[in-house]
């Protein structure tokens, strides 16, 4: 029986694109045939190198998505070895421990003490661009008021004032 890549695909429970894949590595030549110009697939020939091949095997330890969770639950449990599976009280302490960790963040993120990192990055983005451009305008500022003071006294005053004055302006915007 011939039947065209898109039944094949649907045969398989795979897409499309992963049908032509094969077909152009030549993983299913032998079952493809041209039939008035449209590549049809012999469907027994088709199936039986689909899963002969490499390629159309689940690779090891994953299991089959059609299952039902239990079933997937005791192939996972099955699979892993004994000494490797912890006592059933270690567990649960570890489950227990991860739900009250998980319960702790919940509550801090709705009290607010627990902010989005997003937001704090931004936050001091904004915050060192402001300071920089508040210290970075005393220069054009003060040049010429200092220009002509040649008593280092009064220098160090009015750029400790100024310094002082900038820094008061931005926790007040801050705050």
């Amino acid at each position: 029986m011939l039947i065209t890549p898109s039944d094949l695909a649907r045969l398989k429970g795979v897409s499309l694109p992963a049908v032509s894949q094969r077909i152009k590595r030549g993983g299913l030549a032998e079952a493809v045939v041209e039939v008035d110009g449209k590549k049809l697939i012999h469907k027994d020939k088709a199936l039986e190198l689909w899963d002969m091949s490499r390629l159309g095997r689940p690779p090891a330890g994953l299991v089959d998505a059609t299952k039902q969770p239990h079933d997937v639950a005791a192939a996972l449990v099955d699979a892993t070895p004994s000494e490797a599976v912890p006592p059933l009280a270690v567990s649960k302490a570890k489950r227990e421990f991860y739900l009250a960790e998980l319960a702790r963040l919940q509550v801090e993120q709705q009290s607010g003490e627990l902010l989005a990192a997003d937001a704090v990055k931004a936050s001091a983005f904004a915050m060192g661009r402001a300071i920089r451009e508040g210290l970075a305008n005393l220069a054009d500022r003060l040049s010429y008021e200092l220009a002509g003071e040649s008593d280092e006294s009064v220098i160090n005053k009015v750029l400790t004032d100024e310094h002082r004055q900038v820094l008061e302006e931005l926790a007040k915007v801050t705050a």
